[in-house]
This record gives structure tokens, C-alpha cells and sequence, in this order.
């Protein structure tokens, strides 16, 4: 399963691999634009079944990594799937930043759907970022950014 999402221009993509019995795994995929004073991601990693994954853990974690404080979360559903719209403050180099995310999960893998914007003073995302959101789409193929 894989997903397609608009972007305001051409994003780069970058795989990464888990270590496996038999070698590398191509386990993940994530498509980055910078784009005026922010930049898109989106991507997806996989899930076990069983594996305990909780969405309010996905976002603590996502937040611990970058040493950041959670403003705000909500529940949401997406194409009959959970998910969660988290933003997040945080500092890198000195500079302020703002996260706005979505991550969604399905019984196989996690999506996830992020706008950073440099600074600390937005209170939401630019207007293009619900277009970003709404064009999200599973496929059955692994993902892909437009």
C-alpha cells in the first residue's frame, strides 16, 4: 500500500532501509519540497501487525526527536482510517520552528503528512496546506508526491 499527495511543486524523495535477515529493506520512502519559507514532507514507514503503535505515541516521539513542545492535537479520521493533526514547536541551530503534521495508520503501514514553517509565531499553516491534506489518497502501490 502506498499513497499519493499534492505538493506545490516537485519534491525530492529519499528512501531508507531497515536491516533484515537477507539484507537491507527498502521499509520507508519520504518526498521533501522547500517551498517559500517552509518546506512539505510527506512519507510513510511500516507497521507489524501487533506492534503496539499508538498515534499519540507517534507524535511524542515525533516531537521528542527534535526536542519539541506539542501545542496541540486532535483525533482525526482519514479515509476511514485514525489519525492525528499535531503542531509542534521546536529550535534547531537557533532558529525558531513550527511543525504542522498529520499521521495517519492503517493496519500495515503509517503516513504521515508535514508543513514546516521557520519561525514560532504561526498559529497555522499556510492555506495550501489543506489542499496538501485533502489530496491525500492511498494507492496500492508504495507512495508517490505530485
Amino acid at each position: 500500500m502506498g499513497f499519493t499527495a499534492w505538493m506545490p511543486g516537485k519534491p525530492s524523495s529519499q528512501s531508507y532501509d531497515e536491516s533484515a535477515d537477507k539484507g537491507p529493506v527498502k521499509s520507508g520512502e519520504i518526498f521533501i519540497l522547500q517551498h517559500g519559507s517552509g518546506a512539505y514532507y510527506a512519507g510513510q514507514f511500516p507497521r507489524t501487525q501487533g506492534d503496539g503503535f499508538s498515534l499519540e505515541a507517534g507524535v511524542a516521539a515525533s516531537a521528542k526527536a527534535v526536542q519539541g513542545r506539542i501545542v496541540s492535537q486532535r483525533p482525526v479520521t482519514v479515509l476511514g482510517h485514525a489519525g492525528r493533526d499535531a503542531q509542534v514547536v521546536y529550535t534547531e541551530k537557533g532558529d525558531s520552528i513550527t511543525s504542522f503534521s498529520r499521521m495517519i495508520s492503517t493496519p500495515r503501514r503509517v503516513f504521515f503528512l508535514q508543513y514546516i514553517a521557520f519561525g514560532d509565531h504561526f498559529t497555522a499553516p499556510p492555506a495550501e496546506f489543506r489542499f496538501f491534506l485533502d489530496s491525500f489518497r492511498l494507492t496500492e502501490t508504495v507512495g508517490s508526491a505530485t
